[in-house]
């Protein structure tokens, strides 16, 4: 009988990466998350007959002030059809490492999970979704999300945002499942969402992603993130550390400090926040990012080398006045 950790690989490489005997995996882990970089790994090669497994220290001393471009000779080579970033998250690793392998596995055109901070907790909850139901669900969200004017997004934490979709850009379904070549998107997987057209209102953030969510975990009392016109303005709480990093984080480039990205978590086998991000952001509920705008799957024109997730807990989603969550629980 598999344990909880193989059963999570499982699910990563059949029902989700849906491996076949003549595809070719590459796993980029870490020394921290070795344990799960191993699991995939035996669970890829019960399928197919060429796999392999590389250490980021091995290219070079974390966490990377500059890109490793072995990385990318490594991947050439070996000419992968799957690809699975299982590794943990340091602070600075976005524009020197992790934002440019993505642009390089999009060319690549393989199907890529990105595991960023992955942990066995995750692998023993997340990862134990029934993906068919994860899919389903977005099915349902996707409908009503789609051709939307307005969204609203209130919680009695004090969040009251206007959200204005644009219709020129896509919502995508990331539902867990990669179909075809050049499919990327994070496991554990479950959301829909887009690049808005305009943001305005106050959103009570739980938890913060990148390296933020290790340093500072679940808020209990959450950060208000002031947005105007799509781009930050200000932030209020009690955590004024968390409060100076962020204002400096979204300072990086032009885009850093807009709204990129607005979605809908969906994952019902998560009943609460582990302080992940990886995890959390598909906590059912709303999490938008400021930074870079996904644009490949979007169809956004502007991009950033920065993104930053940000979760809310309990709130009522209204989609053109009509109410699809009302205070954490879906009620279509």
């Amino acid at each position: 009988m598999l344990n909880l950790l193989q059963k999570g690989a499982e699910n990563a490489i059949r029902d989700c990466l849906r491996v076949k005997l003549e595809d070719k995996v590459f796993i980029i882990t870490d020394k921290a998350t070795r344990e799960i970089g191993q699991a995939l790994f035996d669970e890829a090669e019960k399928i197919t007959l060429e796999s392999k497994m590389v250490i980021l220290e091995n290219y070079g001393e974390r966490p990377f002030k500059k890109y490793p471009k072995k990385i990318e000779e490594d991947i050439r080579t070996f000419q992968p059809t799957v690809t699975i970033f299982a590794a943990s998250a340091l602070e600075g690793e976005i524009p020197s490492l992790r934002h440019p392998l993505r642009l390089f596995l999009q060319v690549m055109k393989t199907r890529h999970a990105h595991m960023v901070g992955i942990t066995k907790q995750l692998m023993e909850t997340g990862m134990q979704a029934d993906y068919k139901k994860v899919e389903a669900r977005a099915d349902s969200i996707l409908a009503a999300v789609q051709g939307s004017k307005e969204i609203k997004v209130t919680s009695h934490f004090g969040t009251d945002l206007l959200v204005k979709p644009n219709s020129n850009y896509r919502w995508v379904k990331d539902d867990g499942i990669f179909r075809i070549p050049g499919d990327y998107t994070n496991l554990p997987d479950g959301e829909v969402f887009t690049t808005p057209e305009d943001v305005n209102g106050i959103f009570y953030g739980h938890l913060f992603g990148d390296y933020f969510d290790t340093k500072y975990g679940v808020l209990n009392k959450p950060i208000g993130i002031y947005i105007e016109n799509g781009r930050m303005k200000d932030l209020r709480g009690e955590n004024q550390c968390l409060i100076n990093e962020f204002k400096e984080y979204v300072k990086v480039d032009e885009n850093s400090d807009r709204v990129g990205e607005f979605a809908i978590g969906l994952n019902e086998a998560i009943t609460e926040l582990t302080g992940n991000l990886l995890q959390d952001e598909k906590f059912p509920g709303v999490h938008i990012a400021f930074g870079d705008s996904i644009g490949g799957k979007t169809g956004a024109k502007w991009s950033s080398v920065q993104h930053i997730d940000i979760v809310g807990l309990k709130t009522t989603i209204q989609i053109d006045g009509k109410t699809i969550m009302k205070d954490g629980t879906f009620i279509i």
